[in-house]
């Protein structure tokens, strides 16, 4: 009869609350790899920290990236967002399938899927630069604001205070703090851009997990391949373990720590493959496997700050793993088989026992104090006798305690001096940029200056390869360098010399030798291409400049070839 009550209580929550789409920004966008000592500011550490793999970011976060570093941000629907060393990155506004993003200084490289995120607008000091799907875009900012962008792939506007340009496939875009614009071939790749293609090929590589996630999740396929092993169970089918060599102690939800973003509670895991199998889906042990993570129904995958059952009490803080038909208790609505407890009444809520309580080693066990001050899971509390979750009735939704100003920091890492952002970098007015620059999704309106509309940008074009904001360790010496080609004519001897110069910041000419003039790398093709049409004349067309290396990834590129054809199970 008591069996019966309770389920009937628990049928009339999921009636009073029906299922919504998840809407937080939370869960949109995660940083999936760092380098270095990268550092984040947030509204609840209100200061600069260590940032951590796995870390979800919101409106408003700042990265900074140091000279020797690197970081890669993953945005819901298939896009990453790498940044270089020396770059100040923060993220204005995140809507469904939109984002917007303003980069002070830097570099940062977009790779934007076919079908993932709508829209990008990426501010800079001087320009706005907008892009849709299907690109795969570079943009580079100097010290003094000075913003160039590469289009490798498909196209994007740019705009600055004199108006509007497009930017096509193979080109780059120069704009200098005088409002003066360059619009030239894109030049030879360097080692920043090699290295993104690299990371490029490996997450898009759709290896067996592709066969096993729900198509919401199929984009992560490569960490499943690289970190674990996918077996069939009886009840559930394919279940995912991780390969990893864990000690019999492990559980799920024991690497990292619970950190406070937005006000709840997330899990962050320090696991590299820690994103996907905390904040989606749900955990069971198997005899003869292990703990195996149990994917999301198609249809059903929605994020989740962490999926599991509570105890807290005056001493500890105890949390275990939910299994597949456990409920969801969190402040918010997290898919089917989850309960918003926002606004309901407490008291009458009957929570049955959660599956994996009695399995060894599944309850992890926290001292209170550590806990609201964001400190990692000690293992020596998992040796307690007694078993909170028997000794102890299951609290409903994450503890309701009020953190300490040490739980928002991500990981407990003190940053060198020397890695340390700028000064202006600390002081960037933030607020102040995001409501100048409007987050807006309409091509043909300008973001600088929106009285500009229908304003052409002056642009001067070039024949040659112009690159004139540098990467890597060469940027602190030739940042402010422009390089130029021009041709003149010798009228004595009748002949035409062509010459390179190099025009500095305070406008004087440095010669450079003929044979240091940049040349476009043979895998590189011209952005235009000559084909014959039925007639028998040529006629010149656009094509993606994008390594023809990459057919698997980029099957429409130039050089087109016929691909083998895939399978239902491929």
């Amino acid at each position: 009869m008591k069996h019966i009550i309770k389920n009937k209580i628990l049928v009339l929550l999921f009636v009073l609350f029906p299922v919504y789409a998840f809407s937080q920004e939370i869960g949109q966008v995660s940083i999936s790899l760092i380098d270095s000592e990268v550092q984040i500011y947030t509204s609840d550490t209100k200061e600069w920290v260590a940032a951590s793999i796995n870390m979800p970011l919101k409106e408003g976060d700042r990265l900074w990236v140091p000279e020797d570093g690197r970081a890669e941000l993953h945005v819901r629907g298939g896009t990453y967002i790498r940044l270089d060393g020396n770059t100040s990155f923060s993220i204005l506004s995140i809507e469904d399938k939109s984002l917007q993003i303003y980069l002070d200084r830097g570099h940062i490289y977009i790779n934007n899927k076919k079908g993932g995120t709508n829209y990008i607008q990426a501010d800079t000091p001087l320009s706005s630069i907008s892009s849709y799907d299907n690109s795969v875009i570079m943009i580079d900012v100097s010290g003094d604001g000075a913003t160039e962008v590469s289009v490798i792939k498909g196209y994007a506007y740019a705009d600055n205070r004199s108006g509007k340009t497009r930017v096509s496939s193979g080109k780059t875009l120069y704009i200098g703090e005088d409002m003066h614009a360059d619009l030239s071939p894109i030049g030879p790749s360097d080692e920043w851009e090699k290295w993104n293609r690299h990371r490029d090929v490996r997450l898009y590589d759709s290896g067996e997990s592709a066969r096993y996630l729900p198509d919401e999740l199929k984009e992560y396929s490569s960490n499943f391949d690289q970190y674990g092993r996918w077996v069939y169970a009886r009840d559930y089918g394919y279940i995912w373990a991780p390969r990893i060599s864990i000690s019999v102690s492990w559980s799920p939800y024991r690497v990292g720590k619970w950190v406070w973003i937005g006000g709840n509670f997330v899990w962050l895991s320090y696991e590299p493959w820690g994103w996907v199998p905390y904040h989606y889906g749900r955990w069971s042990f198997f005899s003869g496997i292990g703990w195996g993570w149990v994917p999301p129904a198609h249809g059903a995958v929605y994020w989740g700050p962490g999926f599991v059952g509570w105890v807290y009490t005056p001493t500890y803080v105890a949390w275990v793993p939910l299994a597949p038909g456990d409920v969801y208790y969190g402040y918010g609505h997290y898919g089917p088989g989850s309960v918003n407890i926002t606004n309901i009444n407490i008291q009458k809520t009957v929570v049955n026992e959660f599956k994996n309580v009695r399995v060894k080693n599944a309850v992890t066990i926290i001292h209170r104090d550590d806990f609201t001050k964001g400190k990692k899971v000690d293992t020596r509390m998992q040796k307690m006798k007694k078993n909170p979750f028997i000794a102890e009735k299951p609290s409903i939704g994450p503890p309701d305690i009020k953190p300490e100003r040490e739980a928002a920091s991500p990981i407990a890492k003190k940053i060198s001096k020397h890695r340390i952002p700028p000064e202006k970098v600390k002081t960037l007015p933030l607020e102040e940029i995001k409501k100048e620059r409007k987050f807006s999704k309409d091509a043909e309106s300008p973001v600088v200056k929106p009285e500009k509309k229908g304003d052409d940008m002056t642009v001067k074009e070039l024949k040659e390869p112009s690159k004139m904001i540098m990467r890597g360790k060469q940027s602190k010496t030739t940042a402010r360098k422009r390089f130029r080609t021009y041709t003149e004519t010798q009228t004595e001897k009748g002949t035409t010399e062509t010459k390179t110069e190099t025009e500095d910041k305070d406008n004087a000419l440095i010669k450079r030798p003929e044979n240091q003039q940049q040349k476009l790398e043979p895998i590189r093709a011209v952005p235009e291409i000559e084909q014959k049409t039925e007639k028998g004349k040529k006629k010149k067309e656009d094509q993606d400049i994008y390594p023809n290396i990459y057919p698997n990834i980029y099957p429409n590129l130039y050089p087109k070839k016929e691909l083998p054809s895939k399978g239902k199970n491929q």
